[in-house]
């Protein structure tokens, strides 16, 4: 190894065991920002760039819970998780969480004079989006579950849970 001005020793750099948490909210991301649905249920349709707009305004790569005094908004905030897969650790288990959620004042949802509860809306149309999918790791993106979420008093809103297989990259890279 190449001695630096320092003269400390430049080890090659590994790439980290959460490198593709990165990859993977830039995929969910994406994803989300093109939806011509999702496009609509934020009342975007008619904007010129709508995928400009929803990135850090309507939805979050972490979880993000508003201020309950100055907003009343909607939003689809997405995380994720990895761990090793305690079975075979070639593997880890991603756990993907969307969380979906609304002001109560804001919840009703009027398409082609039906009234929807919007965080439903936006619930199918996430799982038509990632349900049984091969965008992020190896094999199909698989549903776990849809449960009430609560963030605040006065939002209202799902939890939405996928998981996926993916390779314990540490295993790969050295780590």
């Amino acid at each position: 190894m190449a001695n630096n001005t320092t003269g400390f020793v430049k080890e090659p750099r590994k790439k980290s065991n959460s490198e593709e948490i990165i990859e993977y909210r830039n995929i969910i991301m994406g994803e989300l920002v093109k939806s011509k649905e999702i496009i609509k249920l934020f009342g975007l349709e008619d904007e010129e760039y709508p995928e400009d707009l929803i990135p850090y305004k309507y939805t979050y790569p972490h979880e993000y819970i508003p201020d309950t005094i100055k907003e009343s908004g909607r939003w689809i905030n997405f995380d994720i998780s990895a761990t090793i897969d305690s079975r075979n650790k070639v593997y880890r288990d991603l756990k993907i969480f969307f969380f979906i959620l609304c002001h109560r004042d804001n919840s009703q949802y009027i398409e082609n004079g039906r009234h929807y509860y919007w965080c439903d809306k936006a619930v199918c149309e996430i799982d038509n989006i990632f349900n049984e999918t091969n965008l992020l790791g190896v094999g199909n993106t698989e549903f776990v579950s849809n449960n009430p979420y609560y963030p605040q008093n006065k939002f209202v809103g799902r939890l939405l849970t996928f998981e996926v297989k993916d390779f314990n990259r540490g295993k790969i890279y050295g780590r």
